[in-house]
């Protein structure tokens, strides 16, 4: 069961500590002079964001729109789909923190693989490459055809690389 509340509480005590840290990080890195905020909170963002994925909607348009109907009793200013999704994005970086905050003192055996496509050339100079083609195949992508090799990275809940695989 989705307990709310206790997901707010422990939301809220993390962004007590950690907002004056992170407002300071976005105004150093990304030379902003003024760091406007919204009428929501990050932990009220953040928690928007959470709970979407622990409810049963597929998509965040349908979820908002419920939100805004059955519980907008529970924020003092809801913002429209447009400006919420905005705030998303530009907090992104919170909800990472958030995340990293909760699962550095667990141990866990969950790793994450990605692959990404490294092509030697475009598809048209297929025939007349030479350098790698010892190595390089003609490959399938989600984006497509391609030439060249596939990477393959596995990495631990940290961001640390655990194994790489070169294939073609």
């Amino acid at each position: 069961m989705f307990n709310s509340t206790e997901l707010f509480c422990i939301i809220d005590d993390f962004f007590l500590k950690f907002e004056a840290t992170y407002w300071k990080f976005l105004k150093q890195n990304f030379q902003r002079l003024r760091c406007r905020s919204a009428q929501l909170s990050i932990s009220e963002i953040t928690f928007i964001a959470i709970w979407y994925k622990c409810s049963h909607f597929n998509n965040f348009k349908a979820f908002f729109t419920a939100l805004k109907y059955n519980n907008s009793h529970l924020f003092k200013h809801l913002s429209c789909y447009q400006r919420m999704i905005h705030l998303m994005n530009t907090h992104q970086l919170a909800l990472h923190a958030l995340h990293f905050a909760l699962m550095k003192d667990q141990q866990s055996n969950y790793l994450w693989i990605d692959s990404t496509i490294l092509p030697v050339c475009k598809n048209q100079r297929i025939q007349r490459h030479k350098s790698l083609s010892a190595i390089a195949t003609l490959g399938k992508s989600s984006m497509g055809w391609f030439f060249g090799c596939k990477l393959h990275l596995l990495m631990n809940q940290s961001g640390g690389i655990v194994n790489t695989v070169l294939s073609n």
